[in-house]
């Protein structure tokens, strides 16, 4: 997945061999990347206040942790609140 990410984004930074940060434009990772079938489906409802703090141009953190498991794909197994309103607001950058 480094290679991917290396070629669709920038590096920001690396913290040993398991856990390097990209910027990447969501659309091009949106199509392939799912929620962890380990967490708990999103809140819908704090999607929507996320979304309107972001929309408004209030704090938003766009981070959200990803890995690859050969039996899921590409998954988010944090921040899956924040992955529902990127799918809302595609063209962001997010990390």
């Amino acid at each position: 997945m480094y290679n991917f990410f290396k070629k669709i984004g920038e590096e920001l930074y690396s913290l040993g061999n398991n856990h390097t940060a990209f910027k990447v434009n969501w659309k091009l990772i949106s199509p392939i990347c799912k929620k962890w079938s380990g967490n708990r489906e999103p809140d819908m409802n704090r999607v929507r206040e996320i979304e309107h703090i972001y929309k408004k141009g209030e704090y938003f953190p766009p981070m959200i942790h990803l890995a690859y498991i050969d039996s899921e794909g590409l998954v988010c197994y944090d921040g899956n609140h924040r992955r529902c309103v990127f799918d809302n607001c595609k063209d962001d950058e997010i990390t």
